[in-house]
C-alpha cells in the first residue's frame, strides 16, 4: 500500500526534508505493523526509519495519528470501490464483495481492527476520519441493498460494520477460526426472511 499522503496534523505544506521523513515513517510503519501488529513500539518504527523519536512524534503525536496515515489510502480506495459497486444491479453481491474487501484490509495489521473499533465513535481520535470514510461507504452499499430488498429492512449500516469488525477481531484471537465461513454465515443472516403464504 503506497503512502504518499498529506499529514493530517497541519494544513501547511511540509518542507522537502520533512516530507521525506514523513513518508519514511509511514513506509516503515506499514512494514512494522504488518510484521508485529498495530501495537508495535513507536520508538522501534523511528529507529527503523533512521530517525529520532522526536521526529516521529512531531509528525505523529499519537499511535492513532500514525495508524490514520498508514490506512488513509486504503480507506479512500474502500470508498471508491463502494461507489463503483453501487452501480451493480445485484446489490446483495455488491455488498458481499465490498465486505470481503474490507475484512481483508482490516486484517492486514494485527490489532488494527480493535483500534478502529475504538475510534469509530471517538471524534477526537486521529483515526476517526478513516473510520468515518468506511462508515459512509458502508452506508452507500447497505442503502443500495435495502432499496432492492436484498437485506433485512431492520439492519443498519452501523450494525453490519460492527458485525464484520467483530468477525475480524475474533479471527485474530482464535487462529483456528475460518473468517471466510464466518463472513458467509453473517451475510446469510442479513437476507430478508422468506415471504409466507
Amino acid at each position: 500500500m503506497p503512502a504518499r499522503r498529506t499529514p493530517a496534523m497541519t494544513d501547511r505544506p511540509l518542507r522537502a526534508d520533512a516530507r521525506r521523513n514523513y513518508d519514511r515513517l509511514v513506509a516503515e510503519a506499514q512494514v512494522a505493523f504488518a510484521e508485529h501488529g498495530a501495537d508495535t513500539l513507536l520508538d522501534d518504527i523511528a529507529r527503523r526509519a533512521g530517525l529520532g523519536v522526536g521526529t516521529l512524534y512531531r509528525h505523529f503525536p499519537t499511535r492513532e495519528a500514525l495508524l490514520g496515515a498508514v490506512v488513509q489510502e486504503w480507506t479512500a480506495s474502500v470508498r471508491t470501490e463502494a461507489e463503483m459497486l453501487t452501480a451493480q444491479p445485484d446489490a446483495a453481491h455488491a455488498l458481499a464483495t465490498w465486505l470481503r474487501s474490507l475484512v481483508r484490509h482490516m486484517g492486514v495489521y494485527r490489532g488494527l481492527v480493535a483500534a478502529m473499533a475504538a475510534s469509530m465513535e471517538d471524534s477526537a481520535s486521529a483515526l476517526h476520519p478513516s473510520c468515518q470514510v468506511i462508515a459512509d461507504a458502508g452506508e452507500l452499499l447497505v442503502t443500495h441493498a435495502r432499496r432492492q430488498g436484498a437485506i433485512r429492512e431492520d439492519v443498519s449500516a452501523a450494525e453490519v460494520l460492527q458485525m464484520v469488525t467483530g468477525l475480524v477481531w475474533v479471527c485474530e484471537q482464535q487462529p483456528s477460526a475460518d473468517l471466510s465461513r464466518l463472513l458467509r454465515l453473517a451475510l446469510d443472516s442479513l437476507r430478508p426472511p422468506p415471504h409466507r403464504g
